[in-house]
């Protein structure tokens, strides 16, 4: 059984995602040192980290790290990746609504081993920068995180236009956070999203995925508007389901 205390990293570069979502800014943190030991068979490297005048010890599972290949992806920057190609093949296949902006991919039940990349779009409606509901949803093959294909959202009526409005964008939360501290929050998302996935798709489970589900759902909806998870949800439903249970 997992110890609770301990986090999963696959790569150097999300312990330091961790560290910059748990401490912010990393002006306001450092490392104070690093202990390397073993526990039931899994290798652990534990920071001491100063932040605000006070330490705390942090255990990272560094034992896919050691084991992995060293020019395999770092998982922290994949699905900035996979984003940024679904906007260009999205673009490449018209029509592009202007002002679209690829959200987080999500397993596509019409296609099988294959995620849906949500189209929303960005607008301004009477000086207020606004996101709105996706028309559009690009296909990527999961094996290979390349697109394939593109279509309408299901269900979206382009004759009712514009699509609902999901609320302001950035979230104000995200728009006073510091940089660093924001990359944090995105770097931990992707790789616990990527290990997510993975696992779905392979109908298997492993020893972190109760603590990647509850920091992967927690960022989500911080990274996101609440009213955005919905259409998620319609796209995967059966994954979302398996996703909350895994935090229990």
């Amino acid at each position: 059984m997992t110890n609770p205390s301990t986090i999963r990293a696959d790569s150097v570069s999300e312990q330091y995602a961790w560290l910059g979502w748990r401490f912010g800014d990393h002006r306001d943190w450092s490392v104070e040192a690093v202990t390397y030991g073993e526990r039931d068979g899994a290798e652990l490297e534990t920071m001491s980290v100063l932040a605000d005048g006070e330490r705390e010890d942090v255990s990272f599972d560094v034992t896919a790290l050691r084991d992995s290949d060293a020019e395999s992806e770092d998982p922290t920057l994949a699905l900035d990746r996979v984003m940024r190609a679904a906007t260009e093949f999205a673009e490449q296949n018209p029509p592009q609504h202007p002002g679209s902006i690829a959200r987080f991919p999500v397993p596509w039940n019409a296609y099988q081993g294959s995620l849906a990349v949500p189209m929303t779009v960005l607008a301004v409606d009477h000086g207020a920068r606004g996101l709105y509901a996706p028309p559009r949803i690009v296909g990527v093959t999961f094996s290979t995180l390349e697109p394939f294909g593109v279509g309408e959202y299901p269900g979206f009526a382009p004759e009712n236009w514009p699509p609902e409005r999901l609320g302001d964008w950035p979230p104000p939360e995200l728009a006073s956070m510091s940089m660093s501290a924001l990359q944090g929050m995105i770097g931990r998302f992707s790789a616990c999203w990527l290990r997510l996935l993975d696992a779905w798709f392979q109908h298997r489970s492993y020893p972190h995925r109760g603590v990647d589900a509850r920091d992967a759902i927690e960022l989500l909806a911080r990274l996101d508007l609440s009213a955005m998870l919905p259409w998620y949800r319609r796209l995967s439903p059966g994954f979302w389901d398996w996703l909350e249970d895994a935090q229990q």
